[in-house]
């Protein structure tokens, strides 16, 4: 494949342009193999951004319109089924090559990366990147550990809850995917965890009545509903001036149907033998 792309090397050149307001993009692929030539892009991530901030994100999963190898699914957490409702590449390349165009490319192993854009662009017809490319493999730095668990804690959510609630999304809406919702998941959680540090616990009593079959809370008294009982004489004066005798006013009887679930398919085996058994 003839090589479009100029590798970037003077640093003090890319500082300079870096101060005078030059747009840079980092970006990331998932392939289903090593060779261009006939494997295919599974999902690109990508930061735009200048001095300034950030200007805009990319991340999309893509149909490869193939089976995805066992090595790179336990390699990339990117199991058929979370690719299988997604479009092809050929439909997002023209928002990617938009987004990145008149910028500094940034990769870690770059030519790699490039080498599969390239060949993805040509393949739908497109004209292959010509930006010049930082190629980050040849110019390590310290890594920075709360950014690597960053981007894994950001990952996992939109494994755990935004492809689980694709399916969801599809039955009822006719949805094609949820997209990817790293930062809606993670300020639940934030804000979850921010009302667990903030509660303060507080001692309170409840009055239960032990029948041979069941068990019943009392939550009215005095034809009143019985709020939270903080004292434990108040309880004790209340369990006290109970009847001992007690009538069964009413009930309800209902069936339930439960479906049997569908038989497995190896993701969903992988799945099941992770969660209950702890098989990796």
């Amino acid at each position: 494949m003839k090589r479009q792309n100029k590798i970037l090397k003077d640093f003090k050149k890319l500082h300079l342009l870096y101060e005078e307001g030059a747009v840079f993009t980092v970006f990331d692929t998932e392939t289903t193999g090593l060779s261009p030539t006939n494997c295919k892009i599974l999902e690109i991530g990508a930061i735009k951004f200048s001095k300034d901030g950030i200007i805009q994100t990319y991340s999309q999963l893509f149909n490869p319109n193939c089976k995805i190898p066992y090595f790179i699914s336990q390699l990339t957490n990117i199991q058929q089924n979370m690719v299988d409702c997604c479009k092809t590449i050929d439909c997002h390349l023209p928002n990617f090559l938009e987004m990145i165009k008149d910028t500094i490319l940034i990769a870690h192993n770059a030519q790699f990366d490039l080498n599969f854009l390239n060949a993805e662009c040509e393949n739908a017809g497109f004209e292959s990147t010509k930006n010049k490319v930082i190629d980050a493999i040849n110019n390590p730095t310290v890594i920075d550990d709360d950014l690597v668990r960053s981007q894994e804690t950001r990952r996992i959510l939109d494994r755990i809850i935004g492809f689980r609630l694709s399916k969801l999304l599809q039955s009822k809406i006719g949805a094609k995917s949820a997209g990817r919702v790293q930062s809606v998941a993670l300020k639940l959680i934030v804000d979850r965890e921010r009302e667990i540090e903030a509660f303060n616990p507080v001692d309170y009593w409840t009055i239960t009545a032990h029948f041979d079959k069941f068990d019943s809370d009392l939550f009215k008294y005095k034809n009143k509903e019985l709020e939270k009982i903080y004292e434990e004489k108040e309880a004790e004066d209340i369990v006290k001036n109970l009847s001992d005798k007690y009538v069964v006013e009413s009930y309800d009887q209902k069936k339930k149907n439960k479906k049997s679930p569908l038989p497995f398919t190896t993701s969903t085996l992988q799945q099941v033998a992770s969660n209950k058994l702890g098989f990796s």
